[in-house]
Protein backbone atom coordinates (compact mmCIF):
# COMPACT_ATOMS: atom_id res chain seq x y z
CA UNK A 1 0.00 0.00 0.00
CA UNK A 2 3.01 2.29 -0.31
CA UNK A 3 1.35 4.26 -3.10
CA UNK A 4 -1.60 5.52 -1.05
CA UNK A 5 0.43 5.88 2.15
CA UNK A 6 2.63 8.43 0.38
CA UNK A 7 -0.37 10.28 -1.00
CA UNK A 8 -0.53 12.68 1.94
CA UNK A 9 3.13 12.65 2.96
CA UNK A 10 3.99 16.29 2.42
CA UNK A 11 0.73 17.91 3.39
CA UNK A 12 2.41 20.99 4.80
CA UNK A 13 3.34 24.53 3.88
CA UNK A 14 6.69 23.66 2.26
CA UNK A 15 6.89 23.91 -1.50
CA UNK A 16 7.99 20.92 -3.59
CA UNK A 17 9.66 20.64 -6.93
CA UNK A 18 7.59 19.58 -9.90
CA UNK A 19 9.87 16.61 -10.43
CA UNK A 20 9.38 15.34 -6.89
CA UNK A 21 5.62 15.68 -7.18
CA UNK A 22 5.68 13.39 -10.19
CA UNK A 23 8.19 10.91 -8.80
CA UNK A 24 5.99 10.27 -5.78
CA UNK A 25 2.22 10.23 -5.64
CA UNK A 26 1.22 13.03 -3.36
CA UNK A 27 -1.92 15.03 -2.92
CA UNK A 28 -1.83 18.74 -3.67
CA UNK A 29 -3.17 21.03 -0.98
CA UNK A 30 -5.09 24.06 -2.11
CA UNK A 31 -3.43 27.15 -0.63
CA UNK A 32 -5.39 28.54 2.27
CA UNK A 33 -4.97 31.47 4.59
CA UNK A 34 -1.78 30.79 6.54
CA UNK A 35 -2.65 29.50 10.00
CA UNK A 36 0.36 30.36 12.13
CA UNK A 37 -1.09 28.59 15.17
CA UNK A 38 -0.72 25.24 13.42
CA UNK A 39 2.75 25.66 11.98
CA UNK A 40 4.25 23.58 14.79
CA UNK A 41 1.70 20.80 14.27
CA UNK A 42 2.53 20.70 10.56
CA UNK A 43 6.23 20.58 11.37
CA UNK A 44 5.67 17.60 13.65
CA UNK A 45 3.67 15.93 10.90
CA UNK A 46 6.46 16.57 8.42
CA UNK A 47 8.89 14.88 10.82
CA UNK A 48 6.48 11.92 11.00
CA UNK A 49 5.91 12.50 14.71
CA UNK A 50 2.25 11.75 14.21
CA UNK A 51 1.12 11.33 17.81
CA UNK A 52 2.71 14.65 18.76
CA UNK A 53 1.18 16.30 15.69
CA UNK A 54 -2.27 15.07 16.73
CA UNK A 55 -1.74 16.27 20.31
CA UNK A 56 -0.68 19.72 19.09
CA UNK A 57 -3.55 20.01 16.58
CA UNK A 58 -6.15 18.97 19.15
CA UNK A 59 -5.43 22.19 21.05
CA UNK A 60 -7.24 24.11 18.30
CA UNK A 61 -10.35 21.97 17.85
CA UNK A 62 -12.38 24.41 19.95
CA UNK A 63 -11.07 27.55 18.27
CA UNK A 64 -13.76 30.07 17.19
CA UNK A 65 -12.09 30.39 13.77
CA UNK A 66 -13.58 27.62 11.61
CA UNK A 67 -10.57 27.72 9.26
CA UNK A 68 -8.26 26.91 12.13
CA UNK A 69 -10.55 24.10 13.31
CA UNK A 70 -10.68 22.52 9.85
CA UNK A 71 -6.92 22.85 9.44
CA UNK A 72 -6.39 21.21 12.83
CA UNK A 73 -8.68 18.35 11.85
CA UNK A 74 -6.74 17.98 8.61
CA UNK A 75 -3.50 17.52 10.55
CA UNK A 76 -5.22 14.94 12.73
CA UNK A 77 -6.80 13.12 9.80
CA UNK A 78 -3.56 12.94 7.85
CA UNK A 79 -1.63 11.79 10.91
CA UNK A 80 -4.13 9.01 11.54
CA UNK A 81 -3.96 8.05 7.88
CA UNK A 82 -0.17 7.81 7.97
CA UNK A 83 -0.52 5.55 10.99
CA UNK A 84 -2.78 3.29 8.86
CA UNK A 85 -5.73 4.07 11.13
CA UNK A 86 -8.03 4.31 8.14
CA UNK A 87 -11.37 4.01 9.91
CA UNK A 88 -10.45 6.90 12.21
CA UNK A 89 -9.06 9.07 9.43
CA UNK A 90 -12.19 8.37 7.40
CA UNK A 91 -14.35 9.82 10.19
CA UNK A 92 -12.18 12.94 10.41
CA UNK A 93 -12.26 13.53 6.66
CA UNK A 94 -16.04 13.07 6.69
CA UNK A 95 -16.28 15.91 9.20
CA UNK A 96 -14.04 18.11 7.06
CA UNK A 97 -15.70 17.38 3.74
CA UNK A 98 -19.19 18.06 5.09
CA UNK A 99 -18.11 21.69 5.54
CA UNK A 100 -15.99 21.98 2.42
CA UNK A 101 -16.44 22.67 -1.27
CA UNK A 102 -12.77 21.95 -1.93
CA UNK A 103 -12.46 18.82 -4.13
CA UNK A 104 -9.18 17.93 -2.44
CA UNK A 105 -10.96 17.49 0.90
CA UNK A 106 -13.40 15.09 -0.69
CA UNK A 107 -10.56 13.20 -2.32
CA UNK A 108 -8.95 12.84 1.13
CA UNK A 109 -12.16 11.12 2.18
CA UNK A 110 -12.03 8.97 -0.94
CA UNK A 111 -8.59 7.61 -0.12
CA UNK A 112 -9.30 6.92 3.54
CA UNK A 113 -12.58 5.20 2.74
CA UNK A 114 -10.85 3.15 0.05
CA UNK A 115 -8.20 1.75 2.36
CA UNK A 116 -10.87 1.25 5.01
CA UNK A 117 -12.62 -0.87 2.35
CA UNK A 118 -15.71 1.30 2.58
CA UNK A 119 -16.22 1.31 -1.18
CA UNK A 120 -19.75 2.70 -1.12
CA UNK A 121 -18.48 5.80 0.65
CA UNK A 122 -15.31 6.08 -1.42
CA UNK A 123 -17.33 6.03 -4.63
CA UNK A 124 -19.65 8.76 -3.36
CA UNK A 125 -16.74 10.88 -2.15
CA UNK A 126 -14.92 10.42 -5.45
CA UNK A 127 -17.97 11.49 -7.45
CA UNK A 128 -18.34 14.55 -5.20
CA UNK A 129 -14.68 15.45 -5.65
CA UNK A 130 -15.10 15.31 -9.44
CA UNK A 131 -18.31 17.37 -9.25
CA UNK A 132 -16.70 20.06 -7.11
CA UNK A 133 -13.63 20.23 -9.32
CA UNK A 134 -15.85 20.85 -12.33
CA UNK A 135 -17.66 23.58 -10.41
CA UNK A 136 -14.79 25.47 -8.81
CA UNK A 137 -11.54 23.55 -9.23
CA UNK A 138 -8.30 25.42 -9.83
CA UNK A 139 -4.80 24.49 -10.98
CA UNK A 140 -3.90 24.14 -7.31
CA UNK A 141 -6.33 21.25 -6.88
CA UNK A 142 -5.62 17.67 -7.77
CA UNK A 143 -6.68 17.31 -11.41
CA UNK A 144 -9.46 14.99 -12.53
CA UNK A 145 -7.05 12.66 -14.39
CA UNK A 146 -4.88 12.41 -11.28
CA UNK A 147 -7.92 11.63 -9.15
CA UNK A 148 -8.90 8.81 -11.50
CA UNK A 149 -5.37 7.47 -11.58
CA UNK A 150 -4.85 7.61 -7.82
CA UNK A 151 -8.25 6.09 -7.09
CA UNK A 152 -7.42 3.35 -9.58
CA UNK A 153 -4.27 2.57 -7.61
CA UNK A 154 -6.04 2.67 -4.27
CA UNK A 155 -8.61 0.17 -5.49
CA UNK A 156 -5.77 -1.99 -6.76
CA UNK A 157 -4.14 -1.92 -3.32
CA UNK A 158 -7.23 -3.53 -1.78
CA UNK A 159 -7.72 -6.03 -4.60
CA UNK A 160 -10.70 -4.37 -6.29
CA UNK A 161 -9.29 -5.01 -9.76
CA UNK A 162 -12.53 -4.85 -11.74
CA UNK A 163 -13.42 -1.47 -10.24
CA UNK A 164 -9.86 -0.29 -10.81
CA UNK A 165 -10.18 -1.37 -14.44
CA UNK A 166 -13.01 1.14 -14.90
CA UNK A 167 -10.59 3.93 -14.01
CA UNK A 168 -7.89 2.41 -16.21
CA UNK A 169 -10.23 2.78 -19.17
CA UNK A 170 -10.97 6.38 -18.19
CA UNK A 171 -7.25 7.11 -18.08
CA UNK A 172 -6.90 5.52 -21.51
CA UNK A 173 -9.36 8.12 -22.82
CA UNK A 174 -7.37 10.97 -21.27
CA UNK A 175 -4.09 9.83 -22.78
CA UNK A 176 -5.82 9.29 -26.12
CA UNK A 177 -6.95 12.91 -26.12
CA UNK A 178 -3.40 14.19 -25.69
CA UNK A 179 -1.56 11.56 -27.80
CA UNK A 180 1.82 12.91 -26.64
CA UNK A 181 3.35 10.94 -23.75
CA UNK A 182 6.29 13.22 -22.97
CA UNK A 183 6.45 13.65 -19.19
CA UNK A 184 6.80 17.43 -19.15
CA UNK A 185 3.96 17.82 -21.64
CA UNK A 186 1.69 15.66 -19.48
CA UNK A 187 2.71 17.30 -16.22
CA UNK A 188 1.81 20.73 -17.53
CA UNK A 189 -1.69 19.42 -18.28
CA UNK A 190 -2.32 17.81 -14.92
CA UNK A 191 -1.69 14.28 -16.16
CA UNK A 192 0.26 11.52 -14.39
CA UNK A 193 3.44 10.37 -16.12
CA UNK A 194 2.57 7.73 -18.70
CA UNK A 195 5.27 5.39 -17.40
CA UNK A 196 3.86 5.56 -13.89
CA UNK A 197 0.34 4.94 -15.13
CA UNK A 198 1.40 1.82 -17.00
CA UNK A 199 3.38 0.53 -14.04
CA UNK A 200 0.35 0.96 -11.79
CA UNK A 201 -1.87 -0.73 -14.38
CA UNK A 202 0.13 -3.96 -14.56
CA UNK A 203 -1.42 -5.69 -11.48
CA UNK A 204 -4.90 -4.71 -12.66
CA UNK A 205 -4.44 -6.16 -16.13
CA UNK A 206 -2.95 -9.34 -14.69
CA UNK A 207 -6.01 -9.89 -12.52
CA UNK A 208 -8.86 -9.35 -14.97
CA UNK A 209 -10.01 -11.20 -18.07
CA UNK A 210 -6.92 -11.56 -20.26
CA UNK A 211 -8.72 -10.84 -23.51
CA UNK A 212 -10.20 -7.65 -22.11
CA UNK A 213 -6.78 -6.57 -20.93
CA UNK A 214 -5.23 -7.22 -24.35
CA UNK A 215 -8.04 -5.39 -26.12
CA UNK A 216 -7.63 -2.27 -23.97
CA UNK A 217 -3.87 -2.22 -24.45
CA UNK A 218 -4.21 -2.52 -28.22
CA UNK A 219 -6.62 0.41 -28.20
CA UNK A 220 -4.37 2.46 -25.93
CA UNK A 221 -1.36 1.81 -28.16
CA UNK A 222 -3.29 3.04 -31.17
CA UNK A 223 -3.99 6.39 -29.47
CA UNK A 224 -0.52 7.47 -28.32
CA UNK A 225 2.76 8.55 -29.91
CA UNK A 226 5.68 6.29 -30.82
CA UNK A 227 7.32 6.51 -27.40
CA UNK A 228 4.02 5.62 -25.78
CA UNK A 229 3.57 2.70 -28.17
CA UNK A 230 6.93 1.30 -27.08
CA UNK A 231 5.95 1.51 -23.44
CA UNK A 232 2.59 -0.16 -24.04
CA UNK A 233 4.29 -2.93 -26.01
CA UNK A 234 6.53 -3.56 -23.02
CA UNK A 235 3.48 -3.89 -20.77
CA UNK A 236 1.78 -6.16 -23.31
CA UNK A 237 4.78 -8.49 -23.19
CA UNK A 238 4.58 -8.66 -19.40
CA UNK A 239 0.85 -9.40 -19.50
CA UNK A 240 1.28 -12.12 -22.13
CA UNK A 241 4.09 -13.72 -20.15
CA UNK A 242 2.08 -13.91 -16.93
Amino acid sequence: MNFIKRLFKNFNSDSESKGELNNEVKEKRKPIEKVNELDFAWELFKKEEFEKAIEEAEKYIGDPNIKIVLEAKKVIGLSLFRQTKYSESELIFQEISEKSKNPDDWFNLTTSATLNKNIELSDKAFDKAIELYKQNGTRENLSIPNMHCYYMQGLTDIGKFEKAFIHFKKMKEFYGQYVITDSHFLYMRGMPFFEHFLESSEPILKNINLENAKKELIELKSKVDEYGKELVTGLENKINAS
